[in-house]
């Protein structure tokens, strides 16, 4: 798959043809030089104004004024804005994975729901499990909803493939709270739910060992195999050293050791994503 792709506008091209046929783009009047980061861009305001439902909302007299400021706060690279400006021109936008995001975040500033989408196929389709939290991460933050679902879908189905990757280990304790308590996390079984939790833990235990009660509590103990817990969970200092953590345990034990029905509701029921993968196992038969 190339680095960078092109897309072009075929609608927008069409605008271009038929509004501003009589209007030539650099007449004097109506377009001007921006210098910033020792280059210069010449740029059309009407173009800008054809273009972009932001610019459309500015008078002429104040768009460079508007350019400056979003190039000196840093909102905007004088790359990006090049881009841009040959995109008002053309109708066709470059696109790699070096400039992805700041033509994502200048797309939703700018107002152009084309590019914001041609940048979103581009992340889409270069997903894979290496970058799937950090592109997870891109979609949110720029209120990308059908690239998101898609981000956290893709998480939920490979979690057990993820969870010793750099970008798990550096999640937020709210990201991993939010998967590990999904329903659709697809897990063969709760242990590796709980040595998640372990790694995640573990990556910086001096700062998250406080959480550990809080993500232990989202774990369904009861799903878990005794010989597991005795042989792996009441053998792992940071659970035993934690008395909330402890108490779950002995709560789980003291309920499988008496075959208490109470056990087979709550933190014992499969998740649905474990259901899944014994339904895809049984088709299978692997």
């Amino acid at each position: 798959m190339s680095a960078i792709e092109v897309f072009r506008n075929s609608t927008y091209c069409d605008l271009l043809e038929t509004s501003l046929g009589q209007i030539h783009p650099y007449q004097q009047h109506n377009c001007f030089m921006l210098d910033a980061e020792g280059e210069s861009v010449h740029i059309c305001r009407t173009l800008l104004k054809v273009a972009s439902p932001y610019f459309a909302s500015i008078r002429n007299s104040d768009i460079k004024g508007a350019l400056e400021e979003l190039i000196n706060s840093r909102k905007i690279d004088i790359c990006t804005l090049k881009e841009f400006t040959c995109y008002t021109r053309t109708g066709m936008i470059r696109i790699s994975k070096d400039n992805v995001q700041s033509v994502l975040s200048m797309s939703e500033r700018f107002q152009i729901d084309w590019i914001k989408d041609k940048c979103c196929r581009f992340l889409k389709q270069r997903f894979n499990h290496t970058n799937c939290f950090s592109i997870r991460k891109i979609a949110e933050k720029h209120s990308c909803k059908e690239l998101h679902n898609y981000a956290y879908n893709y998480i939920l189905r490979r979690f057990e493939k993820l969870t010793g990757s750099q970008e798990f280990l550096l999640l937020s304790l709210d990201e991993i709270e939010k998967l590990i308590q999904d329903e659709d996390l697809c897990v063969k079984s709760e242990k590796s739910v709980l040595q998640a939790v372990m790694n995640w833990i573990k990556h910086s235990p001096e700062k998250r060992n406080i959480h550990l009660g809080r993500l232990m509590n989202c774990v369904r103990l009861h799903s878990l195999d005794m010989q597991f817990i005795i042989d792996y969970v009441i053998n792992e200092p940071l659970i035993t050293n934690d008395p909330f953590c402890m108490k779950l345990i002995l709560e789980t034990l003291k309920h499988s050791l008496a075959n208490d029905p109470k056990a087979k509701r709550g933190r014992s029921k499969a998740r649905n994503g474990t259901k899944y993968l014994r339904f895809v196992k049984g088709l299978t038969g692997e």
